[in-house]
């Protein structure tokens, strides 16, 4: 006789992540696994029963974008701290006055090389 009022089994709690980018890329590999599992399923004897070669190129597809997804979040996070720290620069400069007229040499040089940073890193 089957015990109905058995606990279900606990379900492990999703992992915390410290940043926003792992959040992002758990929850993107989450989605790549999934639709990759969708797509080793369709491309079984049974599942080629089921699903036609437009299907299957669909969960390629699907697959595809989400791996590009992770690159560009990736990516874009990273500049994050970058351009956190112009803004910073580019704010010291207005609330002291010294964009009014022109950037001191040391503030100039650290704008600079801010920028250089960020047009590099965006490359």
């Amino acid at each position: 006789m089957t015990n109905l009022t058995a606990a279900a089994p606990a379900v492990p709690p999703l992992p915390r992540f410290v940043t926003l980018r792992g959040h992002v890329l758990a929850i993107t590999s989450e989605l790549a696994l999934r639709v990759g599992d969708d797509l080793a399923d369709a491309e079984t004897a049974d599942g080629r029963l089921e699903y036609d070669d437009d299907d299957r190129e669909d969960m390629r597809a699907r697959k595809a974008n989400i791996e590009a997804i992770q690159v560009d979040v990736s990516n874009a996070l990273q500049l994050l701290p970058l351009y956190q720290s112009l803004h910073d620069k580019l704010t010291e400069a207005v609330e002291d006055g010294s964009l009014k007229q022109a950037l001191s040499a040391e503030r100039y040089t650290e704008v600079v090389q801010l920028l250089e940073q960020l047009v590099g890193a965006g490359a």
